[in-house]
């Protein structure tokens, strides 16, 4: 049988070509590794960079309440004989902004430090002659926890009080007129001798211990009640956390 010869240029292109598609099939397939790995890694590349954005956004806040509570307190050590009128327009002010920008829980240790400072109460008479700001009067307190606490006459006027936990708390003969409590947690607080005219209660809810002013009906008003077992689930803005009392 008569051999055939193969010209070395016609190998030489052969195997040049067969070494071209093996690199070619070798790329696609790890470019496909790559992608599939990728793929793979994705959810957790999308949960780390959310961590991170949760860890930057409570570091601001905690850093935004560590600020306020330091500048604050200089001005409240102070006897009321030497707090002057600029110091405590400076500081509602500072109070203000800083409620809107911190979460649920840490806007409780605000109210607490004013509470605390005895500068919450209505006083018409002596913030009238002195000058002293109403410290939460239209504040933004939406979704706080104020679970418990003694607000027993504080002046709420016209705050916005959508969501706020008030559970146990005493708001007592507490100025509230034109303030928002829609969705708020009223279950066994004390609102007795209150003024709540034009108060928004939609959604808010109450129970049993619930201590309200004799011309407030709690269906009328759009109140739910919820007992002490059940969870008052608020809708809260979009703005703030999300609250379950």
């Amino acid at each position: 049988m008569r051999s055939i010869k193969v010209p070395r240029e016609a190998i030489g292109a052969v195997v040049g070509a067969s070494i071209t598609a093996f690199a070619t099939l070798s790329i696609a397939i790890v470019n496909l590794l790559n992608g599939f790995n990728e793929q793979l890694n994705r959810p957790f590349q999308i949960q780390d960079s959310l961590s991170k954005t949760q860890l930057t956004a409570d570091y601001y806040r905690q850093t935004a309440l560590s600020t306020y509570l330091s500048s604050a307190g200089m001005v409240l050590m102070q006897t009321h004989d030497h707090r002057t009128l600029e110091q405590l327009a400076t500081l509602r002010a500072l109070t203000h902004a800083t409620l809107r920008e911190l979460n649920a829980e840490r806007k409780r240790y605000v109210v607490m430090l004013l509470q605390d400072a005895q500068v919450l109460a209505w006083r018409p008479e002596e913030n009238q002659e002195m000058g002293q700001p109403a410290f939460l009067s239209q504040a933004n307190l939406i979704g706080a926890n104020l679970e418990g606490l003694d607000l027993q006459g504080t002046d709420l006027r016209g705050a916005d009080l959508r969501a706020v936990n008030f559970r146990y708390a005493n708001l007592s003969h507490a100025h509230l007129t034109g303030a928002n409590l829609t969705g708020a947690d009223l279950r066994s607080a004390d609102l007795s001798d209150a003024d709540l005219e034009r108060v928004e209660f939609l959604n808010a809810c109450y129970n049993g211990r619930t201590v309200l002013n004799v011309n407030i009906d709690p269906t009328t008003a759009g109140m739910k009640k919820v007992t002490e077992s059940d969870i008052c689930t608020p809708e809260v803005p979009s703005s703030s956390d999300p609250v379950s009392t």
